[in-house]
């Protein structure tokens, strides 16, 4: 029975490795360097500009505000493949002036949320994926963590090294984000998440590991902004 059960955790990690190789960059790798960046606002071109641009991704368009995409070449209407945005939680504002200091505020001192659109490719967002990619590399058993979320951590040697998945248990479609384990990768100070919107749209967003029990109001805030830049 204990080979049985060994060979069979086995196949479903190799089954799980299989379907990550699958899965396309969109949907499961967008995120993953920026994760491991240390200084996210630092390629960042801000501006106050609060015109609307028209973006059209994945055949969808968007009506985004200049002052919160982060690249100034994305700043011109047409056809992207993605699209980086910022705006401050738990306000939703883009850059002003008046909130600079806030926006190039960094560690626990940041309450930036970043976010990549891009085309969604059919692949599972992250919540989907919590069964079918990251379960067969889970290592120990869950840990309570804030805000009614478990903690687990994540084998090593998978590709997630000195992360951990925080994520609502006994749910059907739970939140689910990646998060650096302090004790693991000090440095790290952002949490990974991403969903499916519209239509066609994957967005991946990121938020500072110090925001993890507001996890609520961040979702709800992503959401009400992409529904908004939809209209």
């Amino acid at each position: 029975m204990e080979a049985a059960h060994s060979e069979s955790g086995f196949s479903k990690a190799k089954l799980a490795l299989t379907i990550m190789g699958a899965l396309t960059l969109s949907a499961l790798m967008v995120g993953l360097g920026s994760l491991w960046l240390g200084d996210e606002i630092a390629n960042t071109t801000h501006t106050d500009a609060k015109r609307h641009v028209e973006i059209i991704i994945g055949g969808e368009t968007l009506f985004i505000p200049v002052n919160e995409i982060r690249f100034k070449p994305q700043r011109r209407p047409g056809r992207r493949d993605r699209a980086d945005l910022y705006f401050l939680w738990p306000s939703g504002l883009g850059f002003s002036k008046t909130l600079e200091q806030q926006f190039n505020a960094g560690g626990s001192d940041s309450n930036l949320i970043f976010i990549v659109v891009t085309k969604r490719q059919g692949d599972p967002d992250m919540s989907g994926r919590l069964d079918l990619v990251y379960k067969p590399f889970f290592e120990g058993v869950p840990h309570a963590g804030p805000a009614g979320l478990s903690v687990q951590r994540l084998r090593k040697g998978a590709g997630f090294d000195g992360e951990a998945l925080f994520f609502q248990p006994n749910r059907t479609m739970p939140f689910v984000a990646r998060c650096p384990i302090h004790d693991a990768l000090p440095d790290l100070k952002y949490c990974l998440r991403d969903i499916h919107a519209g239509q066609n749209l994957h967005v991946s967003y990121r938020f500072p590991i110090h925001l993890i029990a507001e996890w609520k109001s961040i979702e709800e805030l992503v959401r009400n902004k992409v529904a908004d830049w939809r209209r």
